[in-house]
């Protein structure tokens, strides 16, 4: 071993005066108690360069450790806890390494410096020294970190010049600037593209699984660990709670073409399908494909030796969901088709060019007579929103519903009076229209489908019957003059008014005349 004119300690505290002394043109600041990780904070004097002196930047400002070692070495050491917090300093921050030599008399001086900027290679190193730490189960003070100076560039002269120079090209960005660089170095460098791992740990049936992949139901998780892995060194995260739980996956979903062609006609839609992520069918042996085109769902389930497709409503869409009203009747009328003439389907994703195709036709099924009813409401709906000016209107299947025998009804008048059996409605004894013989009338009616009033006008013959207490009106039929969205009892009346005349007009349904009648209308 080479003997030394001085110990260690005596030649970091010279190298420290050294230092101090280089920084001639700089304010220095020296920490008395060493325990953050340097020994000075060097500042740069403010700019003189003729700006207004408060729009002038801030001058820089640094961090810098100061280490000293032998000429005849090209090493320094420092605990991994002080370069820790030197590395993570937002501002900054070096680590100044001062070469000394002695003579025959044993006197010494220094003969070259490195000044490290704590970015780069540097906190690569710290930051994977702290992680392998972790996993080490060590604690970062207990570790020396061994920097070899000459892997930072060349030597400097040991000359105040030469250090303001190179504090400067090292700070040369605005201090915002460099604060978000160094933050972002801090939180990416050492991670791939795929740096955290969840492990999820569940139980259940092979059905129940698969549907909780499509996201149709929570999946029971016996545990959950999520890992990251930075430097190629994998810790566990804190993430979730030891433990059982419950788990929603939302699938993502892949864009599909589909058509459906019934006897009446053909629908297109731009589709979304929902498949198992591949490493589930292969360990259950089976595999299970939801395509959802508007509002309706097929299903696809298959395994190694039988394939099977369902035909439903989106079960992400409940009766009382609001949507377009022509949706609802596309669903029904293509539902009701498959229990009737049949439908075939084409499917095929975006990227595919040979579709799947399917025939449909059950008419056995037990959804039947369901489907059908809908069927007819959703058209008899869709067909008076359409004459009414409304074709783009919604309403859920249960505000249909609610207003089912008046739409229905209305639609059968519009397109085929001819079904529709004769109407009656009664009025009072005091009411002044002849009797005697049967009279043209204007007859208006307005009823609610939801939130919203359709208006009616209908033109027809009608004759009374004198039943002593009341007077009982009847028509073999009425001819639909138009129908009307309307929002108030005046803008029902200013539409009835834009009618073709009739001799008589009476009000019935939701803004019936003061003296009241009553509208019945047979069944279509």
């Amino acid at each position: 071993m080479t003997a030394r004119p001085l110990s260690s300690e005596d030649l970091g505290e010279k190298g420290e005066h050294r230092f101090a002394e280089l920084c001639s043109d700089l304010t220095v600041n020296r920490v008395t108690r060493d325990r953050a990780g340097f020994d000075y904070i060097v500042d740069f004097r403010l700019p003189t360069d003729g700006k207004n002196l408060d729009s002038r930047p801030a001058p820089i400002s640094a961090r810098v450790q100061v280490k000293t070692h032998w000429a005849d070495r090209d090493e320094v050491r420092l605990r991994l806890s002080a370069a820790e917090q030197l590395i993570k300093h937002p501002g900054p921050s070096f680590i100044c390494a001062l070469a000394a030599e002695a003579d025959a008399d044993g006197d010494h001086s220094f003969v070259r410096m490195h000044l490290i900027h704590c970015q780069g290679e540097i906190v690569e190193r710290v930051l994977k020294r702290l992680r392998q730490a972790e996993a080490d189960g060590k604690m970062p003070n207990a570790i020396w970190l061994t920097v070899k100076t000459s892997d930072f560039g060349p030597a400097l002269a040991v000359r105040s010049s030469a250090l303001k120079r190179g504090l400067q090209e090292a700070c040369a960005a605005d201090a915002l600037t460099y604060l978000t660089a160094k933050v972002r170095e801090l939180k990416t460098v050492g991670f791939g593209p795929e740096s955290k791992q969840i492990k999820v740990s569940f139980t259940g049936r092979a059905d129940d699984v698969i549907d909780a992949f499509l996201g149709l139901r929570p999946l029971d998780v016996t545990d959950i660990v999520e890992n990251q892995t930075r430097f190629g060194i994998t810790l566990p995260l804190d993430t979730f709670p030891p433990g059982p739980a419950q788990m929603r996956i939302s699938p993502q979903a892949e864009r599909w073409d589909v058509v459906a062609t019934t006897r009446a006609r053909r629908y297109r839609f731009k589709g979304k399908a929902l498949r198992v992520p591949a490493l589930i069918p292969a360990a259950l042996g089976r595999q299970k494909i939801l395509v959802r085109a508007g509002l309706m769902q097929i299903t696809l389930t298959f395994d190694k030796t039988t394939f099977n497709v369902s035909f439903a409503r989106n079960q992400e869409v409940e009766l009382e969901a609001v949507r377009k009203i022509v949706d609802w009747r596309d669903l029904y009328a293509i539902l009701a088709a498959m229990t009737q003439d049949g439908a075939s389907f084409s499917l095929r994703p975006v990227k595919v060019t040979d579709p799947l195709r399917l025939d449909a036709h059950d008419p056995d099924a037990d959804t039947g007579p369901e489907w059908r009813t809908f069927a007819r409401l959703t058209a008899a709906a869709a067909r008076v929103f359409e004459v009414a000016g409304r074709p783009n209107a919604k309403a859920s299947l249960q505000t249909l519903w609610a207003a089912g025998d008046d739409l229905t009804t209305l639609a059968a008048l519009i397109d085929a009076p001819d079904t529709v059996t004769g109407l009656s409605f009664t009025t009072s004894t005091t009411i002044a229209l002849p009797r005697d013989r049967p009279i043209d009338m204007l007859l208006g009616q307005a009823f609610e489908v939801g939130d919203r009033v359709i208006g009616v006008g209908a033109s027809l013959v009608a004759t009374a019957e004198d039943k002593g207490d009341e007077i009982v009106w009847s028509a073999p039929s009425l001819k639909v003059l138009g129908v009307q969205q309307v929002r108030s009892k005046s803008e029902f009346e200013s539409f009835l008014a834009s009618l073709p005349r009739q001799s008589y007009t009476v009000i019935t349904g939701l803004y019936q005349t003061p003296n009241p009648s009553i509208f019945a209308i047979g069944d279509a």
